[in-house]
């Protein structure tokens, strides 16, 4: 078996459950989607948000502001904030995170909605897995950001990548979010075995060991990752970087807002460099980012 053979046999064990059987054959054979520039316009305005009174206190009490969120997603997601409080409306929820404000991100997480698990999106996965050996602008030791990074396991999906592509040794992998406990979580790198459920059991074996009934992302790949708490609406982390993550959360945002941190993510993008949005979500079309595929963009020249 020559080298290249043995590479390719070993990439087979990186396979996602729910990923489309003909879309991963093409991918693992190489062929991408064809790059076509992808520059959907954006609505300049928006119906005014009145937002709940409740709401302004309590994300001013984690230090964001409302100004930059449209409020009718978290609205919707109040009753489960309610139910996560254990009351039955925003008054008692406020007496209660006064009693206990340990709970406010707790609190704040059910209005953000930080879903995630290893390898989320598949198909996004494995079009990275492929893109990434091919990049000639990108560098052998890269750098990745994952921007509000929510409970770690979307930085450790990457980690895994790069550990089955040859790439992980020396790069930096950097997840941050403005919320503490989710940072805590990150750091720990403990993980119910549910949130596994897209990882083949060789990779399970490979790069977690058992941890009380759950499972820990091994040390090797916990050594490679850290973890900050951040804001990043105040500033972005210093670039260039070669993959950001800023996935699901653009959707929560005013127009003005997203644009923004569309822009300032770019910047400090090296020019070549990735992009990983969400599923229902498209950089402002003013980004010099041009789409690879689905999810994937690139930075092109940052001129005016």
């Amino acid at each position: 078996m020559t080298p290249e053979q043995e590479q390719t046999d070993e990439l087979r064990h990186l396979r996602f459950h729910g990923a489309k059987t003909a879309r991963h054959r093409s991918l693992t054979c190489g062929r991408l989607a064809p790059t076509v520039p992808s520059r959907l316009r954006t609505p300049e305005s928006e119906p005014p948000d009145r937002p709940d009174e409740f709401l302004c206190w309590l994300l001013d009490r984690a230090g964001l502001s409302i100004s930059l969120y449209r409020t009718r997603p978290l609205e919707r997601r109040l009753p489960a904030c309610l139910r996560m409080l254990h009351v039955t409306s925003t008054d008692a929820a406020k007496a209660r995170l006064k009693e206990h404000p340990e709970l406010l991100y707790a609190a704040l997480g059910s209005l953000l909605l930080g879903v995630t698990a290893f390898f989320r999106d598949p198909p996004v996965f494995a079009a990275l897995r492929d893109l990434l050996p091919r990049r000639p602008a990108l560098p052998s030791r890269l750098r990745v950001w994952s921007v509000a990074c929510s409970d770690g396991s979307e930085l450790y999906s990457v980690a895994i990548l790069l550990a089955e592509l040859a790439l992980l040794d020396g790069s930096d992998l950097l997840g941050t979010d403005c919320r503490p406990d989710a940072i805590r979580q990150s750091r720990s790198g403990v993980y119910s075995p549910t949130g596994l459920a897209d990882l083949t059991p060789l990779l399970r074996q490979r790069y977690f060991e058992a941890a009380g009934g759950r499972c820990r992302v091994q040390e090797r790949l916990r050594s490679r990752a850290r973890f900050e708490i951040h804001d990043f609406f105040q500033h972005a982390q210093p670039g260039p970087w070669d993959v950001i993550l800023w996935r699901n959360t653009a959707i929560y945002l005013k127009l003005a807002a997203a644009r923004a941190v569309w822009q300032r993510l770019a910047e400090q993008l090296r020019p070549g460099g990735i992009l990983i949005t969400g599923k229902a979500e498209r950089p402002d079309c003013s980004v010099p980012l041009t789409r690879l595929t689905n999810c994937i963009y690139m930075r092109t020249g940052m001129g005016t």
